[in-house]
């Protein structure tokens, strides 16, 4: 009884009927879609804050976790402040920042002499290891 209402309910009004299964598969492909770029940031952050090998990373209060994305710059002599700790080793600011003219890029700027005290301990990134 339930299914002979149902399908005639698709019969009689055809467009209303199409007009709803398009709006909810529309939604649903919308929701993946944001899930899997979040998922995919966040995933692409954690990668690459592993992939630096430090122990600590110093960001500034109201800071993104993501770290390509943060709005709150933070000055380079932070970083000497941190180097007079007893229990650090090495010190490397390392400055990002957004270029979105034509594609999203993530532009890395690290101080040279502290990147190459670092060396050893720091792994290389994949792009210098090809």
């Amino acid at each position: 009884m339930m299914n002979r209402m149902i399908v005639g309910n698709l019969v009689h009004r055809p467009v209303r009927s199409l007009i709803s299964v398009v709006a909810v598969a529309l939604e649903v492909t919308l929701i993946l879609l944001i899930v899997g770029l979040s998922l995919g940031m966040l995933q692409d952050s954690r990668a690459r804050t592993a992939g630096i090998g430090a122990d600590v990373l110093v960001r500034p209060p109201g800071s993104s976790f993501i770290s390509a994305f943060s709005g709150a710059p933070m000055p380079v002599k932070v970083g000497d402040i941190l180097a007079t700790l007893p229990h650090v080793k090495s010190v490397a600011p390392v400055i990002t920042q957004v270029a979105s003219t034509g594609t999203l890029e993530v532009i890395a700027g690290i101080d040279l002499p502290s990147y190459e005290r670092n060396v050893g301990r720091l792994p290389l990134p994949s792009w210098r290891s090809l």
